[in-house]
């Protein structure tokens, strides 16, 4: 064969985008030695510019000595500057390393591979790859892995595994219990990858995630407040999804929940003589949370012209207890009126003022 039929074949394997482009390297299958692409076997062995080192430094891979393959890929990037085999050697470099456990080499062997080769052709295998290097540290819950998946986010928000790469980020916050961020993160997998497999569960969790949120000494009515539009979103987009049961039975708890906040709140006003104030937070859980006990309990104290309520203005100013259980429970001393009934904040330092009443 003469040397221009050689560089013949190399131009058209370079051109041959679309076949390298297919190759599949997803993380737990096709990372171990053995299992590589069959058409990078029978790839057209080229002397002129690595293409027989590299078939050897592959079938050294396949039989699993990582730390060779390792060594053979850096002898064929050393002597060739440029060239397809070049690509190929480093990536198949940062796959041994991957597989021999240093995830901190195959790491910094992506990170080279980008800038070194950024109009690739093998963007999806290094891809590929990073996804399996995020995962694996996210797998021993090592922050790095957030940082590598969300770079690979970032280089390419739409690729074909962006919506995996920022769902395993959300599943890695929701196991830290950092609930807020991972509902970030849900949030994110569900409004920028509509057609993905994972944005059912996506938006479930964003939800779930803000209902966990609430778990602690704060008491913020606002994860609540945000829990359920989010099941209200999940339910509107999977009436019959796999979490509709779970959803529904959220919503009634969150929906309870809300409902005594704001029943404590009125409790609070009646008991300070304040019974118009009263009224208005007795009427709004009327209103919104109908299905509730403490809409029973409300009603209780409304004028019966006015146990089906309209349109209220928005109540003034109040307070709501921190350590209530119970309807009868007299909130403490220091509680400040929160500032509407469906607000978010409960100030601790106490009024020095008794507010007057709206018309």
């Amino acid at each position: 064969m003469t040397r221009p039929t050689l560089w013949l074949i190399a131009l058209l394997l370079a051109l041959a985008v679309p076949a390298w482009g297919q190759m599949t390297f997803k993380p737990g299958s096709g990372l171990e030695p053995g299992k590589t692409d069959t058409r990078e076997k029978d790839a057209e062995e080229d002397p002129s510019n690595g293409g027989v080192e590299y078939q050897h430094a592959l079938k050294v891979y396949q039989s699993g000595r990582t730390k060779e393959t390792i060594g053979l890929c850096d002898d064929l990037i050393k002597r060739y500057e440029a060239g397809v085999w070049v690509e190929r050697a480093t990536l198949l470099k940062g796959r041994a390393q991957y597989h021999g456990g240093d995830l901190k080499g195959a790491d910094r062997t992506v990170a080279a591979f980008r800038k070194r080769f950024p109009a690739t052709t093998l963007s999806r295998e290094v891809s590929d790859l990073q996804l399996a290097v995020g995962t694996a540290y996210l797998a021993r819950d090592e922050y790095a892995g957030v940082r590598i998946l969300q770079e690979m986010v970032e280089q390419n928000p739409y690729g074909e595994r962006a919506d995996e790469a920022q769902f395993r980020v959300a599943e890695y916050y929701l196991r830290q219990k950092n609930y807020a961020d991972a509902a970030d993160a849900y949030a994110l997998v569900a409004a920028h990858y509509k057609d993905s497999r994972y944005r059912e569960e996506a938006l479930f969790m964003r939800a779930k995630a803000s209902y966990l949120d609430n778990k602690g000494p704060r008491r913020d009515p606002l994860p609540y407040e945000e829990a359920r539009a989010g099941l209200d979103d999940y339910l509107r987009a999977y009436p019959d999804g796999r979490h509709a049961g779970e959803a529904k039975k959220l919503l009634t708890q969150i929906n309870d929940v809300l409902g005594q906040k704001r029943y404590l709140v009125a409790e609070y006003y009646r008991k300070q003589g304040r019974r118009r104030a009263a009224e208005r937070y007795y009427r709004y859980v009327v209103k919104h949370y109908p299905q509730s006990r403490w809409a029973e309990l409300s009603r209780r104290h409304l004028p019966r012209e006015v146990e089906t309520p309209g349109p209220e203005p928005e109540p003034e100013p109040a307070a709501e207890p921190e350590t209530a259980t119970t309807p009868e429970t007299k909130p403490p001393a220091e509680t400040q009126p929160e500032e509407t009934p469906g607000g978010n904040e409960t100030p601790s330092t106490p009024s020095t003022e008794t507010p007057g009443e709206r018309p």
